[in-house]
């Protein structure tokens, strides 16, 4: 994910290494100058946890359910 969100490089942007929208780099620009242009470090990442594993964790406790 770039570092002012504009887009998420999944699905259709997997393989750009610039934004569409703003021109900035995918990466670290700094980290990738130290390592000679070897290890590309994102700018930023996004972590997402599957809201389906949750809800079915939720409902196999009587107590929850019964809540929800």
């Amino acid at each position: 994910m770039y570092i002012d969100t504009c887009i998420a490089y999944t699905g259709p942007f997997a393989d750009l290494n610039k934004c569409l929208l703003c021109r900035e780099s995918r990466y670290n620009q700094v980290k990738l100058q130290a390592s000679g242009g070897k290890i590309k470090t994102p700018c930023q990442q996004f972590h997402t946890i599957p809201i389906e594993s949750q809800l079915q964790a939720l409902y196999r406790d009587p107590g929850h359910a019964k809540n929800m």
